[in-house]
C-alpha cells in the first residue's frame, strides 16, 4: 500500500503543480488581455506581475520538489540559467511594491517608487513580454513532465 501511495504522489505531484502554474498563467492572460482593456486601471499590471510570480514558482517545484523528475533527465541550472532572470525580475518588483512608499498611476503605466524615489514603470508592453516567457517556461516545463525517458 505504500508503494501505491509513493508513486501516485511521484505522478501526481508534478501535475498538481504544473496545474497551478497553468491556471495562474491563464489567470494573468487573461487580466491582461480582457479585464484590463475593459476596466482600463493600470494597478491590474501589478495583480498580473503577482500571477505571473506564482506561475512560476509552482512550475519551479515541479524541478526543485519533485521525486518523480530524473534530475539527469533536466539540467536545472540550464532551465534556471534560461528562465531565472525573469524569476528574479518578477519578485524584484513584488517586494519593490510592497516597501513602496509611493505607487501611482501615469497614463496606462503603474508606477512603484522605491523609498529613496527612483521611479519603476510597469507596462503593458513589459508585462506582456513576461507573459510571452511565462508561456515559453511552461511550455519547456510541460516537456520535462511528459519526457518519456
Amino acid at each position: 500500500s505504500d508503494l501505491y501511495h509513493e508513486s501516485i504522489k511521484q505522478f501526481i505531484m508534478p501535475h498538481t503543480h504544473f496545474s497551478k502554474a497553468h491556471e495562474q498563467y491563464v489567470i494573468a492572460k487573461h487580466l491582461l488581455h480582457t479585464t484590463l482593456p475593459l476596466v482600463k486601471d493600470p494597478k491590474l499590471l501589478i495583480g498580473i506581475t503577482h500571477n505571473m510570480y506564482d506561475s512560476m514558482t509552482h512550475a519551479s517545484n515541479i524541478l526543485t520538489k519533485s521525486p518523480s523528475i530524473p534530475v539527469k533527465t533536466v539540467k536545472i541550472s540550464e532551465v534556471h540559467q534560461k528562465f531565472g532572470k525573469q524569476f528574479d525580475e518578477l519578485h524584484r518588483t513584488i517586494q519593490s511594491y510592497k516597501k513602496s512608499p509611493v505607487v501611482f498611476r501615469r497614463q496606462e503605466n503603474f508606477i512603484i517608487c522605491s523609498p529613496d524615489y527612483e521611479i519603476e514603470p510597469i507596462t503593458k508592453q513589459r508585462v506582456q513580454g513576461q507573459l510571452n516567457v511565462l508561456k515559453e517556461f511552461l511550455m519547456e516545463i510541460s516537456a520535462i513532465i511528459n519526457r518519456k525517458d
